[in-house]
C-alpha cells in the first residue's frame, strides 16, 4: 500500500509527530507511522524499510530528542537511498548537528503551528503532484489603468507645443521608489547570509561542547569504573593470568516461566533451572585482547554491522567508535566467543561456556516476574542501563550501571550477549531443563539483553534476537557461564 508521507520521528516526540500526521490526513495526505502502522508480532525493522519504499515522502520531525535518535538517522539513510525527497520540520527551537541535513530548510512549526503545518501540506502536494503547472494558478487580475512610462511624458499638450513636466517627475519618483526596492532585497539577502553564518557558528560551537562534554563524561566512567573493578582485584589491562580468572557470582537453582505472551515468537513456559555461575561483566576488550596476543587469534572473514550496515573495515580493535580495556568486546561472532572459552578452558582447567538462553534469562530477571528487571516501568531505563536514549552511540565501561538483584551488571542494555542456543520458534522445542536448543552447525543463534542502540522495549527481560553464527555488529559481545561441580 502506498503512502503520500513517511513520519519519521523519536519515540519521545509520538505526541507531536501524530498531530502532524492527524493535520495533514484532514488535508487529504496519508500518513504512514511506525507507532500505529506496525503490526503487533510483525518484524519492526522489516515494516519500516518496506514503508519507505512505499512512501512518496519522508517527513522529518526534528528536535533534541530526534538529534539523538539513531534509528531516524538509519531512516534517512534509507530514504536517500531510495531518493525520497525529505522534508524536515522542527517543532522546538533546536539546530541540528547531522551532516545529512545540512542545506536542507526546515519548516518551524513552533513558530506558528497551524499556518506552517498547511505550507507543509503545500509543499508536500506539490512533490507528490509535479504534473501541476503553474498556468494552472488564478491568473493576476490586470490592472484597469496602464502604468505610465517612467521615462516619457504622457501628460496633456501645453499650449505653444509644450507638455506638462508632472509625468516626468512622477517617473523619476517611479524610479527611485524601485531603486530603493532593490536595496533593500540586497540588505535581506544580506541579512540572511549574516544569519545563516550565525547559526553555522552556533552549531559548531554546540557540536564542540557536545563533544567535549561526551570525552569528559566517557572520562569520568572509565575512572569509576577501573577504580571498582581495581578494589576487586583486577588490573585496568588485563594480562592473560588476569583473563583467565574472571569474576563471577553464583546463581541459585530456580523455577520460572520463560517467555511472555507480548513478545514475538516466545510463548510462556516452566523451566526448571540447574545452579551455575555467570560471569559478573560482560567479556571485556581487554580479557578478549589478552586471548589474541597469546594465541595470535585471526577470524577469516573481515568486517562488522556498524549501526546495522556491514563495513569490511570494522573489526573488534576498531568498532567504529573508541573503547577502553574496559569496554565490553564488540563485533565478535559466535565462533570467536567459542574460541576464546576453549583458550580460557584449556588455561584453566574449568568449564567454562556460553549460557543457554533459558539460563540468561533467568539471570536477568533475577527473581522478577515484571517486563524489566527493575519493574514494569519503562522510564526507568535510564537509571538501569545504556540503550538508544542515554549511551552516546558507543559502549561504556562495564559496570557503571546498578547490578540487579543477582548481583549481575549489564545484564541488558551496552551490548547484546551470545546464548549457547539455536533459535526455536515458540516453546514446543524449547528445552525445560535449562539447556541449550540444540541443532545443526549451520543453525542461527539466540543473543540476548539489548544494547546501547536499543529502544527502551529492547532492554525486556524475554527480549530476544538471532542471527547467524558469522553474524558480527558493534553492539554484539558475549558473557561467560560456567558449570558449577
Amino acid at each position: 500500500m502506498t503512502h503520500d508521507a513517511f513520519i519519521s520521528f523519536s519515540s519521545k516526540d509520538r505526541e507531536a509527530a501524530e498531530k502532524i500526521c492527524h493535520g495533514l490526513e484532514t488535508r487529504g495526505i496519508s500518513c504512514w507511522m511506525s507507532s500505529r502502522n506496525v503490526l503487533p508480532g510483525a518484524d519492526f525493522a522489516g515494516s519500516i524499510v518496506a514503508a519507505v519504499e512505499a512512501s512518496r515522502v519522508m517527513v522529518l520531525v526534528f528536535s533534541a530528542n530526534a538529534n539523538n535518535s539513531d534509528e531516524m538517522k538509519k531512516e534517512l539513510v534509507l530514504a536517500s537511498g531510495h531518493k525520497l525527497p525529505v522534508l524536515p520540520v522542527r517543532i522546538e527551537n533546536f539546530l541540528p548537528t547531522w551532516a545529512q541535513l545540512t542545506g536542507h530548510q526546515f519548516i518551524d512549526l513552533f513558530d506558528d503551528w497551524d499556518s506552517n503545518l498547511e505550507k507543509l501540506a503545500e509543499q508536500i502536494t506539490r512533490l507528490i503532484n509535479p504534473g501541476q503547472k503553474p498556468s494552472e494558478q488564478p491568473a493576476l487580475p490586470k490592472p484597469e489603468t496602464p502604468l505610465p512610462d517612467p521615462g516619457m511624458s504622457a501628460g496633456p499638450a501645453l499650449a505653444g507645443g509644450k507638455r506638462s513636466e508632472l509625468p516626468r517627475k512622477q517617473g523619476r519618483w517611479q524610479w527611485a521608489v524601485m531603486g530603493l526596492m532593490l536595496v533593500g532585497l540586497a540588505l535581506r539577502l544580506f541579512a540572511g547570509h549574516l544569519r545563516e553564518a550565525a547559526d553555522s557558528q552556533v552549531q559548531a560551537e554546540q557540536e564542540e561542547a557536545k563533544q567535549t562534554e561526551a570525552a569528559e563524561e566517557r572520562r569520568f566512567e572509565t575512572e569509576a569504573a577501573e577504580a571498582k573493578l581495581a578494589a576487586a582485584g583486577q588490573a585496568a589491562s588485563p594480562t592473560s593470568s588476569e583473563a583467565t580468572n574472571p569474576t563471577m557470582v553464583v546463581i541459585p537453582a530456580g523455577i520460572f516461566i520463560m517467555g511472555a505472551s507480548n513478545v514475538q515468537q516466545q510463548h510462556p513456559h516452566s523451566v526448571s533451572i540447574r545452579s551455575f555461575a555467570m560471569g559478573k561483566y560482560d567479556v571485556t576488550r581487554g580479557e578478549y585482547s589478552a586471548f589474541v596476543r597469546e594465541t595470535g587469534y585471526s577470524s577469516a572473514e573481515n568486517g562488522c554491522a556498524v549501526e546495522g550496515t556491514l563495513q569490511a573495515w570494522a573489526i573488534w580493535q576498531y568498532p567504529g567508535f573508541s573503547q577502553t580495556d574496559r569496554d565490553p568486546v564488540v563485533c565478535i561472532k559466535w565462533q570467536d566467543a567459542q574460541a576464546y572459552i576453549s583458550w580460557l578452558n584449556g588455561k584453566t582447567g574449568a568449564f567454562y561456556r556460553l549460557p543457554s538462553e533459558a539460563e540468561w534469562e533467568y539471570a536477568a530477571r533475577a527473581g522478577t516476574t515484571s517486563e524489566f528487571w527493575w519493574g514494569d516501568d519503562e522510564a526507568g531505563a535510564s537509571d538501569h542501563a545504556w540503550y538508544e536514549d542515554n549511551s552516546g552511540y558507543h559502549t561504556h565501561p562495564v559496570g557503571g550501571k546498578p547490578a540487579n538483584s543477582f548481583g549481575l551488571y549489564d545484564m541488558v542494555g551496552n551490548v547484546w550477549q551470545w546464548t549457547a542456543d539455536c533459535y526455536v520458534i515458540g516453546s514446543s522445542g524449547a528445552p525445560s531443563d535449562g539447556s541449550a536448543a540444540v541443532g545443526n552447525n549451520s543453525c542461527d543463534r539466540v543473543f540476548r539483553g539489548g544494547s546501547w542502540l536499543s529502544h527502551p522495549w529492547g532492554l525486556r527481560s524475554p527480549h530476544r534476537a538471532s542471527d547467524t553464527a558469522n553474524f558480527r555488529s558493534n553492539d554484539l559481545g558475549f558473557r561467560l557461564a560456567r558449570t558449577l561441580p
